[in-house]
């Protein structure tokens, strides 16, 4: 009976993964706003057949957008050519891609430390209960693309199988975030080394079909490139900086301290295999095994470089080191003596988890995006009226596109760059704020909740909810 569970442990704590997640797939998070500023050029190519973006402060994104390598917005576009413009379908190809990569881990995983199911299961968890990992599993940034499209590619590498499919996905994968390519490099190196010349060469061909898209996309002009990529990489220098003390102590300590404190041991196993890679390069290095893993070592060496030397370190860029971390590192675990720190560790991370969870089922109702629309529906006017403020107002803006009856626009109040209120017959800001000598013309209250949130799990309930939003009119 025990080994029985034992074997079944990992597909246990998939389905409660997937389960909860499909469930509270639209409530956690509520709409926010970078979930928004990395849909927005998707959406306005489905309206305009340009990739473009009045939310960015980019200069001329406008115009064109290329503030961002076009990766998620590629994504975001094949789900608009699907699904409608809503928060759950939004967010379900992201959360889908999720769960292929937990799977992938585990299979690449079981090829490095065998058929024990506990420690499968454990060594999951852990990954994938990390608070940033499970945060970010459906919330729309780019890294769960980079994750699945590198654990996609590792796996056919262990299969030995599909050689061009690989290229394909290393020039996609090419295309998510400049702190990749150290990676991307070592993989494409590895590959031609081990080709054969003429298969190299179209394998090379293949691999860069995605950037040929990227520029076709910008009318073959790298103009925008350096007039807005190169300034959102200026804008993420390690040198700049928004908090307290020096960059250095910001980057290290005061960008994770906060968002880690639910998981103190958590920066702890980065630092480990952080540095156990580092030992294995090193060691590789000086007995002369120039074998693929000491590429791909590299290549995460590279990665740790660019993030933590030139670029502002932000937790959301650590997943990926997180995931090869663990399959890269020499971990020798001794069963009997490391189970039980992994099962505390586990019970730690699910904390965060199944509290905000919770958080997500007890506050549905204040959650919930579609009595917020009746809402909004009731009270924005106009034929061209332009919605600022709180990002549920981009859902409702552009709900039914290509065009709905008002032709709405959603502007990001703090990014006004772009916005011309004479092109708007009236302006209104959705606000969590009241405004000094101002009188809202509307107020959302949400029903009363099924069951009150519990005290411990309260914590955890981080986003918010909907409820208490005011509506001013800035433009009658």
């Amino acid at each position: 009976m025990e080994r029985r569970w034992a074997n079944r442990s990992w597909a246990i704590f998939f389905l409660i993964y997937a389960i909860l997640g499909i469930i509270n797939l639209d409530t956690l998070p509520v709409a926010w706003t970078d979930e928004v500023l990395n849909l927005d050029p998707a959406v306005q190519y489905t309206m305009s057949g340009e990739y473009r973006s009045a939310l960015w402060p980019n200069p001329n994104s406008d115009v064109i957008f290329a503030g961002y390598l076009p990766l998620i917005q590629w994504v975001h576009h094949i789900t608009l050519s699907i699904l409608p413009l809503e928060i759950f379908w939004i967010r379900l190809p992201f959360f889908l891609l999720s769960l292929l990569s937990l799977v992938l881990f585990k299979q690449l995983l079981q090829v490095k430390i065998g058929r024990d199911a506990i420690l499968l299961t454990l060594l999951t968890t852990i990954v994938f209960l990390d608070k940033t990992v499970f945060e970010m599993s459906r919330s729309m940034r780019v890294e769960p693309l980079l994750i699945f499209f590198t654990l996609f590619y590792l796996y056919l590498k262990e299969k030995n199988q599909f050689i061009f499919l690989r290229f394909l996905l290393l020039g996609f994968l090419s295309m998510g975030h400049l702190y990749v390519w150290p990676l991307v490099l070592a993989f494409v190196i590895n590959e031609v080394r081990l080709s054969k010349i003429k298969q190299s060469a179209s394998g090379l061909v293949v691999f860069l079909i995605p950037a040929v898209l990227f520029l076709s996309q910008l009318h073959w002009d790298t103009t925008p490139i350096k007039e807005q990529l190169f300034h959102q990489v200026a804008q993420h220098r390690i040198n700049e900086t928004d908090l307290k003390s020096s960059p250095l102590m910001n980057s290290i300590w005061f960008r994770f301290y906060p968002h880690y404190k639910e998981q103190p041991l958590m920066p702890l196993i980065y630092l480990a295999t952080i540095l156990s890679v580092l030992y294995i390069l090193i060691k590789n290095i000086s007995l002369k095994k120039w074998n693929p893993k000491t590429l791909y070592l590299f290549g995460f060496t590279g990665m740790l470089i660019l993030i933590f030397v030139f670029m502002t370190p932000q937790y959301r860029y650590l997943p990926l080191l997180l995931v090869l971390g663990i399959l890269w590192a020499p971990i020798k675990l001794n069963h009997r003596s490391t189970t039980f720190i992994l099962v505390l560790l586990c019970v730690n991370l699910s904390l965060s988890f199944v509290g905000r969870h919770t958080a997500a089922l007890t506050q549905r109702e204040s959650r919930n995006p579609v009595p917020v629309f009746d809402f909004l529906h009731k009270h924005i006017e106009g034929e061209t009226p332009l919605i600022l403020g709180e990002s549920i107002g981009y859902y409702y803006a552009y709900r039914g596109i290509p065009r709905n009856a008002k032709r709405m626009t959603y502007g990001i109040d703090f990014y006004p760059q772009h916005q011309d209120w004479a092109e708007h017959d009236k302006v209104y800001l959705l606000t969590k704020e009241l405004r000094p000598n101002e009188e809202p013309i509307a107020y959302y209250k949400s029903q009363n909740e099924t069951w009150e949130l519990p005290k411990w799990a309260k914590k955890f309930a981080k986003g918010g909810t909907y409820n208490g939003t005011y509506i001013y009119k800035l433009k009658n």
